[in-house]
């Protein structure tokens, strides 16, 4: 049925219409009752509460033992123990003093008196060569100098009027008197500061431009020492007469020889063009005079500190007492290094600084032995050493690596050793071992079609390992080469099988190395004359690089250009190749009568490369040339130097 809308006048009467509305009281009901736990005492109730209560307590009281409860739980009751001890009552003693005003302000004055006084550094050290019964005497020459400065009686030296004052140990002898200041112990420390600026004043010119800092000449050209600047074999000569060391100046001439002896020739017209390889100085001392530089590494935190590891390899003559040495060599002493760690019945075969532990330095001995020393401690003793129980290698320990697991992860040391393991070390509780890998011999085609021709076998299954290197994007990825020429794609997660097997040298290989631009591609050399460039999805090698008649002992990449690096053979020659052009070397430099073993460019930014040879010298070189140095602006980024890399590849490969 359908409604009709009302009009106005009905609506309106609709709402005058009276409207009655009826309210009632409906019944009271409780949703809730709770009764109350507590009663009066003065109530009715109160005695029936009270006589319930008992019977309650007497029920539980008086009911039977039993094991069970009602509930599905298991209850015991904690029995009880009685512990008696026995003790000493604290002994107290009592103590009082009497003091004065006056006392309490004697004893403030002197106390200001004291903290504003300056601390008299002679008069310290005058005192504690008193107090030293025995004092070593000079030699007679060292007391003529000390003379001939003014320190004699008339010049009024304070130190010999003390030792001449009644008391004194010295007396009136002129021995005894300039001897005091030996007893010094902030001697050492002054020596050393003393000899940094004496030498650093004679090598200034050097250090200038191993910073990269041209146009600063603080000995400038006169007629006098206006003679060809100092060739590769007159480094040794540090008093020798000082001339400009300007960049692209005609005296200026490059060394290609060096002999064993005295005397040394240089570079003539034939030779490459000049100036681009200059030898700035050379890290040697007598200590490690003739002995063998086996590995380098630099400081991750100061690039100025250089460690290099010294030992001979093979089987030396029962005659020869095998030893070996660590030498931290610092750019503010060129002459004699600022720690020497001596390794007896042992070489040393590799170094490496630890990046989260800057003063911390692992090494790796020729037997096998593994040690961590702390280049701030003087001492020849190790922090830590592995041990026989501790899984330490049977073999020469040919490369020691601080491998960084990640952000926020740390790092692992990782060795690797001719007894074909590769080995993970902890420092936690001591040097502990973990195997990552157990290095097998994986023949080549070429060796597989023979020995199945012949019916032979392998001799052994074993492969000795020489040198390793993490991936520095993959953190879990590494790489390895080994002693019959093949390199091996390894992970952390796999210690049983190689991800790739690359096969392409012919001798031993020596070095492996990552590039730092690219994670992609790798470097290595080995003893068959040649330093191979390859892609990791490549089993065979991009590029080819050969230096006859030598074996390529180390091979590293610039840090500053991306298609740059450097090799070295066994016969003192140094390589570098540019992939632009791959041909020939870019430029050579040749050191007759060495042996080189290891080349590294240095970390500070400059275009300095720093090689060492069998003679226990590590020579320390400048490359002059834009080309060595950092493109500028956004050339030089990441992203720009492997795109570049990537580019000159597939140009040469294609």
């Amino acid at each position: 049925k359908l409604r009709r809308e009302m009009t106005a006048d009905e609506r309106k009467r609709w709402l005058a219409t009276p409207c009655i509305v009826q309210l009632s009281e409906t019944q009271t009901f409780f949703i809730v009752e709770k009764a109350d736990e507590q009663v009066a005492i003065d109530s009715e109730d109160a005695a029936g509460v009270v006589h319930r209560n008992h019977q309650y307590q007497k029920l539980l009281t008086d009911r039977e033992p039993t094991k069970y409860s009602e509930r599905s739980m298991q209850t015991f009751e904690n029995p009880q123990k009685n512990k008696e001890t026995q003790f000493n009552r604290p002994e107290v003693s009592k103590a009082n003093i009497g003091v004065t005003t006056w006392e309490i302000s004697d004893t403030m004055k002197r106390q200001e008196e004291e903290e504003g006084a300056d601390v008299d550094t002679f008069e310290a050290q005058r005192k504690t060569a008193e107090a030293e019964e025995d004092v070593p005497e000079i030699d007679d020459e060292t007391n003529a100098m000390l003379d001939g400065m003014g320190m004699d009686d008339d010049g009024g030296d304070d130190l010999a009027e003390a030792l001449e004052a009644p008391g004194g140990k010295g007396g009136s002898s002129s021995k005894s008197k300039h001897s005091a200041w030996m007893q010094s112990a902030a001697l050492p420390l002054t020596l050393m500061l003393v000899e940094r600026m004496v030498v650093q004043n004679i090598w200034q010119a050097e250090q200038l431009l191993y910073r990269n800092v041209t146009g600063l000449s603080p000995f400038p050209p006169t007629e006098e020492n206006a003679r060809p600047m100092s060739s590769a074999a007159d480094v040794d000569s540090p008093t020798r007469i000082r001339t400009s060391p300007s960049l692209g100046s005609s005296m200026m001439q490059r060394a290609t020889s060096q002999g064993t002896g005295d005397g040394a020739s240089t570079a003539t017209d034939d030779d490459a063009e000049p100036d681009v390889m200059r030898v700035l100085w050379r890290y040697s001392c007598p200590t490690v005079k003739g002995k063998n530089v086996s590995s380098l590494a630099w400081n991750h935190t100061n690039p100025d500190i250089l460690a290099v590891g010294y030992g001979d390899y093979g089987i030396l003559p029962s005659s020869i007492v095998q030893q070996g040495y660590v030498c931290c060599w610092s750019i503010k002493n060129p002459v004699y290094p600022e720690r020497i760690f001596t390794i007896d019945s042992a070489g040393v075969s590799s170094v490496d600084f630890s990046y989260n532990h800057k003063s911390l330095l692992a090494v790796g001995h020729t037997d096998g032995t593994l040690s961590l020393y702390d280049i701030r401690k003087q001492g020849n003793a190790p922090v830590l050493t592995s041990t026989v129980s501790g899984g330490q290698h049977t073999g020469t320990v040919w490369q020691v690596k601080w491998a960084q697991k990640g952000k926020d992860r740390g790092e692992s040391l990782i060795s690797i050793s001719s007894d074909g393991r590769v080995t993970d070390w902890s420092i936690n509780k001591g040097l502990e071992s973990t195997k990552l890998m157990t290095l097998k011999r994986v023949p080549s085609k070429q060796q597989q079609s023979q020995t199945q021709a012949k019916g032979e076998a392998l001799l052994s299954r074993q492969s000795g390992g020489m040198t390793l290197d993490f991936n520095p994007s993959e953190h879990f990825t590494y790489i390895v080469g080994t002693e019959d020429g093949t390199i091996h794609k390894c992970s952390t997660s796999y210690n049983d099988q190689y991800l790739e097997n690359y096969a392409g040298h012919a001798g031993p290989v020596y070095r492996v190395r990552w590039s730092p631009f690219s994670s992609d591609i790798f470097l290595s050399c080995s003893a068959d004359w040649t330093s191979r460039v390859w892609q990791q999805d490549r089993l065979d090698p991009l590029l080819t690089f050969q230096s006859l008649p030598d074996a390529v002992h180390d091979a590293c990449w610039s840090p500053s250009v991306s298609t740059l690096f450097a090799t070295v053979t066994a016969k003192g020659r140094i390589d570098l190749w540019d992939l632009v052009k791959p041909l020939e070397p870019k430029t050579y430099l040749e050191l007759q009568g060495r042996c080189l073993n290891c080349v590294s460019f240095t970390n500070q930014g400059a275009p300095v490369l720093v090689v060492g040879d069998n003679l226990g010298e590590v020579t320390v070189l400048k490359l002059n040339g834009e080309e060595f140095e950092a493109p500028p602006g956004t050339l030089g980024e990441q992203q720009a130097q492997e795109e570049r890399l990537l580019k000159y590849l597939r140009k040469n490969t294609q």
